[in-house]
Order: C-alpha cells, then structure tokens, then sequence
C-alpha cells in the first residue's frame, strides 16, 4: 500500500473549474457589442419599473382555496438600479474613515519611508496633517 504521491480521483471535482470560468469578467470589448445590440435607455426604464407577479389567496366568502396573481412593484430591482445609476454619474459616496483610538478618532498616522542613496536618512518625525 502506497503512502504518498499521487492518488486517482483526489483533488477538486473538474466540473467546479468550469463553474468558476463560467464567471470570468467581460472584457470592455466583447460587453461594448452585446450593448450594441439593445437599446440601453429602454432597458434602463424597464428595471427602473420593474414588477413582480405574485399569487395571493383570495377572501371572499368560498372555501378559501381560490388564488389571484397581482403585479406588485419590485423595488429591489428598482433600487439597485437607482443606486448603480447615481453612483456611476456622480461616484461612489465618500467613505468615513476610523482612526486608531478612541480618544483621537479622526487621525491617522502615515509612515513614509525613503528608500534611496542618501547618506543620512530622511526625518520620519510623525507630523499632523489637516
């Protein structure tokens, strides 16, 4: 009986590979065409009106048993669309950023180090930058 090397079957299954290359990213180009094809404002207002069927029981005096489809609004789809929209013409939304301690929650302290051919090194005195 062996007890190292290479074994028959170990490993991850190949079907996973392909499931991960099925996610790959679109290069600019190939994305560009596929827009092409389609009218992207029509699209746009679509999502941004998109709804949803929904199956509900319906109350009135039968068994009970009787069911009706309404459309309802999806305002997921409608609010992640908003979202991407606004973000792409006006950018992300700047970030808040925490400091170290609690006492001085808004500094941060930056270390520049230089690297070079100087004889004495450079002041790495901390400084306060507003």
């Amino acid at each position: 009986m062996t007890h190292g090397g290479k074994r028959e079957r170990a490993g991850r299954p190949k079907t996973q590979l392909s499931r991960v290359k099925a996610f790959a990213p679109l290069r600019k180009s190939t994305a560009e065409q596929i827009l092409s094809q389609h009218d992207e404002e029509a699209l746009w207002n679509e999502l941004l009106t998109a709804t949803s069927v929904i199956s509900v029981a319906v109350v009135s005096g039968g068994n009970g048993n009787e069911r009706e489809q309404i459309t309802v609004p999806d305002y997921k789809i409608r609010i992640d669309a908003l979202k991407y929209l606004t973000n792409r013409r006006d950018g992300m939304p700047i970030q808040a950023i925490a400091g170290a301690g609690a006492d001085q929650p808004n500094r941060i302290t930056v270390t520049i180090m230089h690297v070079g051919g100087e004889s004495s090194p450079p002041d790495l005195t901390p400084r306060l930058l507003t």
